[in-house]
């Protein structure tokens, strides 16, 4: 953590110092306001102690201003001259704690541990939010898309009938080229139209689960397909450990999800410019050690299937991050890919009660997540 002590006493700074030697902060010491609110605009503080009496100077005078301009910094409060009256104070202008001096060294190392674990549940909580606000957005695009795709479906059901019927009656009457020629449209008219079913499923707002799919049996029945997908960019490493265990979704399903997952992998990888990497493809079985910040997304004692695929490609910054589910974004250029793969994956997930967890390093790679509920294991 990065800590700011503002404080006019450099006796008790160099007291703080000693106190953290061996732990893995960083203390940066500011003697009066106009220094403490310097610092905070250049640097990122996790925890601000930050005595009442400065000289001449109010302390707490800052507290408000962390509130308004650096709410995530959490604020505490030390002092020589402590009383009741200025602990209410301080509390009531959103100080986390209240410690007068002197300070032991265990007092201030337990209050830095709860720092710390306040902290990692902010972090948390953040990350739940984006994830629901991500679901939020792509029901909103999935409203839209769904009129446009049902328009569109129903042109190619007429293209798809009529040259069917063309194709019939050029085999008796037309030349090969012709016959070719017709049958290069139906096969482009049936692409378009298991696209639009994809489309369709991503902004449907209410999928029908099928079925029970063993998920390793599922997975490994199509390695040959992604080993020769992701070739030559990158080598499928498989990681299979949920034997027997079945998720509420068609194997077509599943493997749509994977297939875009890896087709992200390679791009990623072949992006990152390192040569031929491995992309590893996993699955595990998750009783009631889900990640923290997943547990108010999902049913807590349900058990659920963690399909994960990880590359160590070009990675995502946060901005792309934010944007990946949404539909149609794509960091590729135009004629390289629709961008629809990565919201189709988040819909289907969601339709299965199920929820995408992305973690991404710029220059480092990415892991994407999948959990689906156990639908039953076999005996």
């Amino acid at each position: 953590m990065k800590i700011l002590l503002v404080d006019d006493e450099e006796v008790f700074v160099r007291l703080v110092e000693t106190m953290l030697e061996g732990q893995p902060d960083t203390l940066l010491w500011a003697p009066d306001t106009e220094a403490a609110r310097r610092i905070l605009e250049e640097e990122r503080i996790d925890v601000a102690l930050i005595d009442i009496v400065l000289g001449e100077e109010d302390g707490l005078a800052l507290l408000p201003v962390l509130k308004e301009r650096h709410p995530l910094t959490i604020p505490v409060v030390v002092s020589g001259h402590a009383s009741m009256e200025s602990a209410i104070r301080a509390l009531q202008e959103g100080a986390y704690d209240y410690l007068p001096k002197p300070i032991s060294r265990p007092e201030l190392l337990n209050l830095l541990s709860r720092c710390r674990e306040k902290l990692f549940l902010q972090e948390e909580r953040e990350r739940a939010t984006r994830v629901l606000l991500q679901m939020q957005k792509l029901e909103a695009v999935g409203r839209v898309t769904s009129t446009i795709a049902h328009d569109f479906n129903n042109v190619l059901t007429a293209i798809i009938g009529n040259t069917e019927l063309l194709l019939e009656s050029l085999r008796e009457h037309g030349t090969p080229q012709d016959v070719e020629d017709a049958q290069e449209i139906l096969a482009a008219a049936r692409r378009g139209k298991d696209l639009t079913r994809h489309i369709l499923a991503f902004s449907s707002r209410s999928m029908v689960i099928e079925g029970a799919t063993l998920v390793d049996q599922a997975l490994s029945s199509r390695e040959e397909m992604w080993r020769r997908l992701l070739a030559p960019e990158a080598e499928l490493v498989l990681s299979l450990s949920a034997p027997d265990v079945a998720v509420g979704m068609s194997p077509s399903h599943i493997e749509h999800i994977v297939t875009n997952l890896l087709l992200n992998a390679k791009e990623a990888v072949a992006e990152a410019g390192r040569g031929k990497d491995r992309v590893i493809l996993s699955t595990a079985v998750v009783g009631g050690a889900l990640p923290e910040h997943l547990t108010p997304l999902l049913p807590v004692g349900t058990p659920y299937v963690r399909i994960g695929v990880e590359d160590h490609g070009v990675g995502m910054d946060e901005e792309t991050l934010a944007r990946a589910p949404e539909p149609f974004f794509t960091t590729r250029k135009a004629r390289q890919a629709s961008g629809t793969g990565l919201s189709v994956v988040f819909h289907l997930v969601k339709g299965a009660q199920g929820v995408v967890d992305i973690a991404s390093t710029p220059g480092e790679g990415t892991r994407v997540d999948v959990y689906l509920p156990v639908k039953h294991e076999a005996s």
